[in-house]
């Protein structure tokens, strides 16, 4: 009976430690279709979401967790983390901004006339230095 009892209290102990600890999934990506999220008061790129999961989601739902939010098109290829629905693309991801697509077409807040080839932006938590700007179209490289 002693032996029942511990075993079911190891492998509950087991169980519960695999749950919490497992918080972020790494993957691995040629090219993604993700969502930018700038913050239009700060003007920086908050968040990154896939677009599928993005897409599923109401617009009530996503301008509840994101106020004062404007949302873009990009592509992201590398290694990345994914925390519950937010990206954290790691060391040598490549990020692509769509300056000039928005997903809920509204005034446009993110210009890229301040940014150039060499600056370095975070993304979210990520730091990443811009390598290239185009018309509509920013390419970072995270560090």
């Amino acid at each position: 009976m002693k032996k029942v009892v511990t075993l079911l209290i190891v492998t509950t102990v087991a169980l519960l430690n695999g749950m919490f600890s497992a918080k972020a999934q790494t993957r691995s990506t040629k090219e993604a279709k993700v969502i930018l999220i700038v913050n239009a008061k700060s003007k920086t790129i908050d968040h990154m979401e896939l677009l599928n999961t993005f897409q599923k989601r109401t617009q009530q739902e996503i301008l509840k967790d994101y106020p004062y939010s404007k949302f873009y098109y990009g592509l992201l290829s590398g290694s990345y983390e994914l925390i519950k629905n937010i990206i954290r693309p790691l060391k040598g991801a490549t990020v692509i901004m769509y300056s000039d697509q928005q997903f809920y077409v509204e005034k446009e807040i993110f210009s890229d006339q301040n940014y150039s080839a060499g600056n370095e932006i975070y993304l979210g938590e990520v730091k990443a230095k811009i390598l290239s700007k185009n018309k509509g179209e920013l390419i970072f490289k995270t560090q």
